[in-house]
């Protein structure tokens, strides 16, 4: 059991006041902001529930409330709209590592590319729009200012686009590390046409086809309560046309569903109230700005985690010119395997670092067993490298006699640094991050093809690598 689970089922155990098992455990795909786990509970009388937990990630940037989203989803079931139902929350970070919640969970699917391709879902695509209108008209017809939802902020009436465009803009500027020209234009453009705002209502904050669950016959529960907050409704509205969620079905703004006027016409209905296409327009411009906004601080979550790598350049600064000196005293003839196991203990560190990390994320345990199993392993690939350089090099002089070629310092350090990047592209992948994995991973063929080609040409100290 991991340390999730064992934590996990203390946890819920002690809500229920009985013993309870915490198994198959496991990190749902998606969720940009917050993780998702699920899991099954069995009681002592053998009883099982699917139920979901729900918490922060480690080094978050984008803060909100797990309590606050627990209040939110109770209220929106008082209110109607489908939603998972709410079970346990906790706020001390002490119990998991991070606040959480625990929720029911929802069979369906979530994933809109499917919605929107799949034969499976096409009843489903043409009751949504509709769908999606009653329950947004329910969401914003939630009460205000009364408890268990007082702690929302509440803006003065006319000033929800104000309100919402300065807190991203706040947001962009704080974070954005280099010149955005678009971003500045968009801003531009907003803050000179700002819409009246003739409602206030709860707002969603983040209504969209892939923040739902839904079946062939249509929606399931409404979910990502997070960015929830007091506004104007019609925000709701322009994020769901932003384009990013259309997954290329751009001909159907809403959602790759239906066009802009249809889903207006219902929203109204099921409100009972009349929409400013106009202001709906400028909400659809200010989502897709907000969204690149939001990346930028997704961006820089990632950096956040990538600040526990430093170990890996303390590594290459103590390692590297160890093995390149032990290379240049062994004149690459005595004892080469000793010379690449400064590479494998190298290598080893790196996996350990990034092990840490891959563990952070699946939740794994046994954390000693993987370490000492991936620090042999990073020896031997060390070990393994470090003779395949030594007999490429042997060939590589008898194909180019007069030209002696030998592993000098430089050499070395190039070996360690792609023997890193190596292990990182390896690692990303396995975690799920293929796109980085893969670009990494390009990056080390890259170095290896130009190394290739300037070789024939080189001289004697050419900092080249063959491994």
């Amino acid at each position: 059991m991991t340390d999730l689970a064992a934590g996990l089922a203390a946890y819920l155990g002690a809500q229920l006041g009985t013993d309870v098992r915490v198994t198959e455990l496991r990190r749902l795909a998606g969720g940009a902001s917050r993780e998702t786990w699920l899991f099954t509970m069995t009681t002592p009388d053998g009883a099982t529930e699917r139920l979901v937990l729900r918490r922060d990630p480690p080094g978050h940037v984008i803060e909100t409330s797990r309590r606050h989203e627990f209040l939110l989803l109770r209220a929106a079931a008082a209110a109607g709209v489908a939603v998972p139902r709410v079970r346990w929350c906790e706020e001390d970070p002490a119990v998991l590592g991070a606040p959480f919640f625990v929720m029911d969970y929802v069979a369906g699917e979530t994933l809109a590319r499917r919605l929107l391709r799949d034969a499976e879902y096409a009843s489903a695509r043409a009751a949504l729009p509709e769908q999606l209108a009653t329950a947004l008209a329910r969401v914003h017809a939630i009460k205000l200012g009364v408890a268990p939802l007082d702690f929302l902020a509440r803006p003065a009436a006319d000033t929800g686009a104000a309100v919402e465009l300065g807190r991203y803009e706040s947001l962009f500027r704080a974070l954005a590390p280099e010149p955005h020209p678009a971003f500045e234009l968009a801003l531009r453009w907003l803050a000179a046409r700002m819409p009246a705002t003739s409602r206030r209502t709860l707002v969603h904050g983040d209504y969209r086809v892939g923040n739902v669950i839904f079946g062939p016959e249509g929606l399931r529960a409404v979910i990502d309560w997070e960015m929830v907050h007091v506004g104007d409704p019609l925000e709701d509205l322009g994020w769901l046309c932003v384009r990013a969620w259309r997954f290329g079905a751009d001909a159907n703004p809403v959602g790759g569903l239906c066009d802009r006027a249809a889903f207006v016409s219902m929203y109204e209905r099921a409100a009972g109230v009349r929409v400013d296409p106009t202001a709906v327009r400028w909400w659809e411009v200010f989502g897709n700005l907000k969204w690149g906004i939001i990346c930028i601080m997704q961006m820089q979550t990632f950096l956040a985690g990538v600040k526990s790598y430093w170990p890996v350049l303390v590594v290459m600064a103590v390692s590297a010119p160890v093995g390149a000196y032990a290379a240049r005293a062994v004149r690459m003839t005595a004892m080469p395997q000793m010379v690449a196991l400064f590479n494998g203990v190298g290598g080893g560190a790196v996996f350990l670092i990034s092990w840490a990390e891959f563990r952070l994320t699946h939740g794994f345990s046994h954390t000693a067993t993987y370490v000492t199993v991936f620090s042999l392993f990073a020896a031997i690939v060390g070990s393994v490298s470090f003779w395949g350089s030594n007999i490429a090099f042997g060939k590589l002089q008898e194909i180019i006699p007069g030209r002696p070629i030998t592993l000098g310092a430089a050499q070395q350090i190039v070996n360690f640094v792609l023997l890193i990047l190596a292990v990182a592209a390896a690692v990303d992948i396995a975690a799920g991050d293929h796109s980085q994995g893969i670009f990494i991973g390009l990056l080390v063929c890259a170095a290896l093809l130009g190394n290739a080609v300037v070789l024939p040409i080189g001289g004697a100290d050419m900092p080249v690598v063959i491994s």
